[in-house]
């Protein structure tokens, strides 16, 4: 659990300027996924390291 709070904080950046926005965030034996609701479609990423997945959803296009 303590490697899917890392990814809080950057889940609340990301939501912060939007008006509509959605995450699930899953953290199942031993996959983290993570879903963000972009538009119309959801964009997931899945890893089993949380740097790695933070590495993936900062260098996606949901930030911009």
């Amino acid at each position: 659990m303590d490697d899917t709070s890392k990814l809080v904080p950057l889940l609340w950046d990301l939501a912060r300027d939007k008006r509509r926005f959605a995450v699930n965030l899953v953290s199942k034996e031993t996959e983290i996924a993570v879903s963000i609701k972009k538009g119309k479609r959801w964009l997931e990423f899945k890893n089993k390291n949380v740097s790695a997945l933070l590495a993936q959803v900062k260098d996606s296009h949901v930030l911009a």
